[in-house]
Parts: C-alpha cells; sequence; structure tokens
C-alpha cells in the first residue's frame, strides 16, 4: 500500500455525490423495475464505423494495410458486443496498490468506479478507457494483465513500438466471449 494519506479527488466526491443520489432514488421506490437480462453486453463498434475502415483499407499501404485487415478479421469474427465484467470488490483493486504503488492515481479512479457500479441494480463494471504511457520496463503490459485479472476479464497486448498507424490502437478487442 501507498504510505501517502488518503487524498480528496473530484472523482471521490462526484462517487459520493452519485451513490448518495442513487441510495435516495432507491429508497423512494423511484426505479423502474427492469428485468436483468441475461448477459449484460456492450457494443464496442457499429457496423458503420468497421464498414468505413474496411472501405479506407485500400488507402492504406504496407505493412500497415496487412495489420489492419488482420484487426478487422479480428473484430469481425469476435462481433460487436463484448459482455460486461461484474463489478469487482473494491479490496481487489485496493490490492494492486501493493505491486504497482506507480500507478496509484489509475487505481484510486478504478476503485472509485468499482464503489459506485456495486451500488447499482446490476453492477457491471466498467471505466473509461486508459493509455499507458511510459518507457519500457514501468511495469505498463504487467499493470494491464493484473488489472484484467482482478476485474475477471482478459487482456490483448497491442504493441504500438515503431508503429505509425494508430489504427490498431482504435480496435478495443477483448478476449472475454
Amino acid at each position: 500500500m501507498s504510505n501517502c494519506p488518503p487524498r480528496p479527488s473530484f472523482a471521490r466526491a462526484q462517487v459520493a455525490h452519485h451513490a448518495a443520489a442513487l441510495a435516495q432514488r432507491l429508497a423512494a421506490g423511484a426505479h423502474v423495475a427492469l428485468p436483468p437480462s441475461p448477459r449484460p453486453s456492450v457494443e464496442v463498434y457499429t457496423k458503420a464505423a468497421w464498414s468505413a475502415r474496411k472501405a479506407a483499407l485500400g488507402t492504406v499501404q504496407g505493412d500497415s494495410r496487412d495489420t489492419l485487415a488482420r484487426t478487422l478479421e479480428t473484430m469481425q469474427s469476435l462481433g460487436r458486443f463484448r459482455p460486461l465484467a461484474a463489478a469487482p470488490a473494491p479490496s481487489t483493486l485496493a490490492a494492486l496498490l501493493d505491486r504497482h504503488p506507480h500507478f496509484e492515481e489509475v487505481i484510486e479512479r478504478l476503485i472509485d468506479a468499482a464503489h459506485l457500479a456495486r451500488l447499482s441494480r446490476e453492477p457491471h463494471f466498467a471505466f473509461p478507457p486508459c493509455l499507458l504511457v511510459g518507457p519500457p520496463g514501468t511495469g505498463k503490459t504487467t499493470f494491464a494483465v493484473d488489472l484484467a485479472k482482478a476485474v475477471g476479464t482478459g487482456c490483448v497486448n497491442c504493441r504500438m513500438r515503431g508503429s505509425s498507424n494508430m489504427s490498431r490502437a482504435e480496435t478495443g478487442t477483448s478476449t472475454r466471449r
């Protein structure tokens, strides 16, 4: 764990505010009861976006064209929808601080998101995409793999070294089906 004292954050204040509002609505019975979905999922790309990338394939040259073609094939084989992960216990995410203290800010945001998700009727864990940037050997990949294990989802390593075409970074694939 980090030896730093907890610091107030805007994100934590937002979580507390939304959690209090959600608790009040639930206590007042103001929510609409919807049947739980059998397998909650999220659409990661639209058919139109995939078609646009496929049409643009002719404008890409060299190795980037092959990489983009393989990525599009993978996207199509996996489908547009990915299952949502259940919200992990915040303590599971807090345990990441022991191994990755230099990712404290990212982990704190994830803990806040987990707290908020666990207060909802269907506690599915979602957080905004996060780009880990840093020199080689700083633990970016190890952190991503450990985070995927903590959340209970898959992780795809997309190496960007030497790549001038950022289309690979926009695909957002998941190994969990």
